[in-house]
């Protein structure tokens, strides 16, 4: 019997504040959709992958780059909502598993 049933949308902005680029990334550039769509729904991971895409930043040039997710998701057939807190820095966040003040509570609809 399946409980929970979620929908889940990702972008992922590189900003680079030097010299004001900004681009945008879709993660099956580099992950499969399957790895996708765990990443997206897990904060953990998508923080891991926010420091994936700032190293990638750096390494074509663009040290300092800062990393930002839209992600959006619906659970159990609610309206999507964010996940993440989109103006929040991922390549500055430390991977932890305490609680994230960048993960939004769950609005009930």
């Amino acid at each position: 019997m399946k409980l929970l049933s979620k929908r889940t949308t990702a972008e992922f902005q590189i900003h680079h504040p030097y010299r004001q680029t900004t681009w945008m990334v879709d993660p099956e550039e580099y992950l499969t959709s399957w790895q996708t769509r765990k990443m997206a729904s897990r904060p953990d991971l998508i923080v891991q992958f926010g420091h994936f895409l700032a190293k990638e930043a750096e390494r074509q040039g663009y040290i300092g780059a800062e990393v930002r997710a839209y992600i959006r998701q619906s659970l159990n057939g609610r309206e999507p909502q964010l996940l993440v807190d989109p103006s929040v820095n991922l390549a500055a966040e430390r991977r932890t598993l305490a609680h994230r003040p960048w993960v939004p509570p769950l609005m009930e609809r």
